[in-house]
């Protein structure tokens, strides 16, 4: 019985821990919502970053995890958020993004505190694929926010904004590279250095586009995906099997054209 209660004891703290840090930070979400200007903004998130930050790390140390991988994902996906939140102007989207916000971070608490239990690498596929997506929608909210940055704020040179931009994109592929295999960035750091090279390009010409910040960063992080893709295929035993992604790659192509057709003011 007394092991029995101290389970219970234990997941439910767990769970009370998780649900908290998610309010707090619908809360502190709610707050810049409520009152825009850049005195409640910078305060509520550094104060909210910090918080987030701390707890993760303290969790994880308390587990003794010696990879925080979701201490970088908690703080992405929350970066990811607060710049959606500048660019958002529909009050009913807004509200949604609060919501989902703290939802997010809720369960990116409750997977540290589940994390010593199945090391990551030889999780479920279903778990990683949708932490996989959270880096790809972190990753389009940052691009898109960058490319906002620029049209906003003429005066910051692109290319510095670019290279920004380039390296976000190469450090959360790097992630999502290390979580289906045991990647080290001393021994892969020319793939790293290659995607962040192709994005650097990749973006720069995106902002030379007649589009807004909304479809650029849709546009380079559908790319950004597909050479992620190929690359994590390429890192496996069997290598990027060509004429199984075949049909795959065309249809992206078509899409990708037609969304350049339908999309950019060509005239």
């Amino acid at each position: 019985m007394s092991l029995c209660r101290d389970c219970f004891l234990y997941y439910m703290n767990r769970n009370l821990i998780s649900i908290t840090l998610g309010l707090m930070s619908s809360i502190a979400l709610l707050l810049i919502h409520l009152f825009p200007g850049r005195l409640v903004f910078g305060l509520v998130s550094i104060l909210w970053l910090a918080a987030l930050g701390f707890a993760a790390w303290f969790i994880e140390r308390l587990h003794r995890q010696e990879e925080q991988w979701v201490l970088w994902i908690l703080l992405t996906t929350s970066a990811a958020f607060l710049g959606l939140m500048i660019l958002i102007e529909w009050p009913i989207l807004r509200l949604f993004m609060i919501g989902l916000g703290g939802i997010a971070v809720m369960l990116l608490f409750r997977s540290i505190m589940t994390a010593h239990e199945t090391p990551l690498h030889i999780q479920q596929k279903p778990y990683r694929r949708i932490i996989m997506l959270l880096w790809v929608f972190d990753a389009y909210a940052l691009g898109t926010t960058i490319f906002a940055v620029g049209l906003f704020f003429p005066g910051w040179p692109f290319w510095l904004l670019a290279l920004v931009s380039a390296l976000v994109y190469g450090y959360i592929a790097f992630m999502i590279w290390r979580m289906y295999y045991l990647l080290s960035l001393r021994e892969h750091w020319l793939w790293v250095w290659l995607m962040i090279f192709l994005i650097f390009e990749l973006v720069w010409v995106a902002h030379l586009l007649p589009v807004g910040y909304l479809v650029a960063g849709f546009l380079v992080t559908w790319l950004w995906y597909l050479l992620q893709l190929l690359t994590r295929f390429h890192f496996g035993p069997s290598g990027v099997l060509w004429q199984k992604q075949k049909w795959f790659l065309v249809g992206n192509a078509a899409l990708y054209v037609l969304t350049l057709v339908f999309f950019v003011r060509w005239v």
